[in-house]
């Protein structure tokens, strides 16, 4: 297992811990004696899924052409030529931007094409996003502008609301 997925397997770990713990003050379970085994359960269950968007971030990374190719770069964090501002660094595929999962924020769980489609009256009571007066537009717009400091995202919004002729 990669190093910074055994930090998926921690969260996993605290996850299922709180879990337990809820079910047993709940009184979903009964008695102690099915703790170990409902703890690695969720365990397991945690960690696949958030393994299974650590593989589509992965996949997602790799093919945008932004993956180090440098052997001293990946073993310091280094991001020598992989392109910054202005270089042409992160580049996405409308489809490809249009399917990015958002992996925290307001919206998490959603990708940028289903953000998109929210109107007001759901970003307000689905997500409690907007104050009832902007939409899941205007927060792919937010994304896409210089007041997102994520590059990764910024550069993928930014394919999604150009093609959508936001303004940012």
């Amino acid at each position: 297992m990669a190093i910074w997925r055994s930090s998926l397997r921690q969260t996993a770990a605290n996850d299922a811990a709180s879990i337990v713990v809820a079910e047993l003050t709940a009184g979903i379970l009964e008695d102690q004696s099915g703790v170990d085994a409902r703890f690695s359960e969720l365990v397991e269950s945690i960690f696949a899924d958030l393994d299974e968007v650590a593989k589509q971030d992965d996949a997602a990374y790799e093919d945008s052409g932004t993956a180090r190719t440098s052997k001293r770069a990946s073993k310091t964090g280094a991001r020598k030529g992989s392109g910054g501002k202005g270089k042409g660094g992160l580049k996405f595929s409308l489809e490809q931007a249009l399917n990015m999962t958002m992996n925290s924020g307001v919206f998490e769980g959603e990708t940028l094409g289903d953000i998109l489609d929210i109107d007001v009256a759901s970003a307000e009571s689905d997500y409690d996003y907007g104050d009832g007066e902007r939409d899941g537009s205007d927060y792919v717009a937010w994304l896409a502008s210089d007041k997102n400091k994520n590059d990764y995202t910024r550069a993928a919004a930014r394919v999604v609301a150009d093609a959508e002729g936001l303004s940012l």
